[in-house]
């Protein structure tokens, strides 16, 4: 396990990719270096579980390849109210790392990845040495402390011990507060993108058009007066979206539905687990300041129906507006809808429908990306 902070949390993701490397071409015009020692540097392919990047910078290092994808299990934690690296540039290396193939989208990636933003949360208290550098309140630093040992604690027990069962905190956040592993009143949004999954929308298709992503079949449709919009959420450094990834953008006045229609039978589940998706609210003016988003999801296999409220799975919080120089980030989470859940009402073999209808709060925008099912 190599977990770097900050300026660090970069290079462990540069140390993820080079430790798989037997050679290695420094610059566009230098020679290829052998990584086995015979010139200093190697042999590597060290046997990582796990890397772990807290609140990382990106880009102040480029391989000749092109920006790094980190191929292990890659895990990024962050504050929402860094003083220092504040415009969380690793939700970019979290996009590219792990990423759908589009020319096979069925394989499965060398690993997982996960994400923590913890709301209130400064640069220099996940160690003990740095001193507070944000100009907002944040956290204090025992309770920061707290934070960063239950994750790197269950993060250790998972991937170096073989406890698989600890890597249920980073699929769902709220495992660690029914632990009381964190501080009460904390407050924090997850994401988690296991290896074993097929996407039924991840938005990475050329053009405009919002699509069922191949090779899954259907249509994508929204009905008045909710709207629904493909665009980049990468709108740059100091903007509300910035990741390396496109979505949807979900707006409404009233109730409306966005509706994902699948060709019937042919949507596998066998061997999956849950339905899941990322999604999160923005502090535009069509959402109540300072309060949860919601929406009510339905699936369907042509004869039976079955609904629920998202914030059932997990909440979709307002972003802390006490950001440092940048807007507020939306911080998309990820909703996990256990199958077992559903298996009771619905034929998992012949789901057809998916929507999602906004019929639970006035108006509202929320932004949508990697609708999917997996483990």
């Amino acid at each position: 396990m190599i977990v770097g902070h900050s300026r660090g949390g970069e290079a462990v993701g540069h140390a993820s990719l080079f430790n798989r490397l037997d050679q290695v071409k420094p610059d566009l015009v230098a020679p290829t270096v052998r990584l086995d020692g015979s010139a200093g540097l190697g042999p590597y392919h060290f046997s990582l579980k796990a890397v772990v990047a807290i609140a990382p910078t990106d880009g102040q290092y480029e391989p000749v390849t092109g920006p790094t994808k980190v191929p292990d299990n890659y895990i990024i934690i962050h504050g929402s109210r860094d003083g220092d690296v504040k415009n969380f540039p690793g939700y970019l290396t979290y996009d590219r790392s792990h990423a759908v193939d589009l020319g096979n989208p069925t394989a499965a990636p060398g690993g997982y990845k996960a994400l923590v933003w913890i709301y209130r949360a400064n640069h220099g208290f996940f160690n003990s040495v740095w001193d507070q550098e944000s100009p907002k309140t944040p956290l204090l630093r025992p309770e920061q402390e707290q934070i960063a040992r239950a994750y790197f604690g269950a993060i250790a027990q998972a991937e170096l011990l073989g406890r698989a069962q600890f890597r249920e905190i980073l699929k769902d956040h709220r495992v660690a507060f029914n632990n009381s592993w964190l501080p009460a009143g904390s407050q924090i949004i997850s994401q988690y993108q296991d290896p074993h999954r097929l996407f039924i929308q991840h938005f990475k298709e050329a053009g405009a058009t919002l699509a069922v992503s191949a090779p899954v079949q259907g249509t994508v449709t929204a009905t008045a007066p909710l709207t629904a919009a493909k665009i980049s959420f990468n709108q740059g450094a100091t903007a509300r979206l910035f990741q390396d990834s496109n979505g949807a953008q979900l707006s409404w006045s009233a109730a409306g539905a966005y509706t994902i229609q699948l060709v019937a039978g042919k949507l596998s589940t066998a061997g999956f687990d849950f339905l899941a998706l990322r999604i999160g609210q923005s502090t535009e003016a069509a959402n109540p300041a300072g309060a949860n988003q919601d929406m009510t999801m339905s699936v369907g296999d042509g004869v039976q129906t079955l609904e629920f409220p998202l914030s059932q799975y997990g909440l979709l919080p307002y972003p802390d507006t006490e950001a440092v120089d940048t807007d507020p980030k939306t911080i998309m989470q990820m909703i996990r809808i256990p199958f077992q859940d559903l298996r009771s009402r619905l034929n998992l073999n012949n789901v057809i429908q998916i929507q999602l209808r906004s019929n639970l709060t006035a108006a509202g925008i929320v932004y949508l990306n990697d609708v999917q099912i997996t483990s």
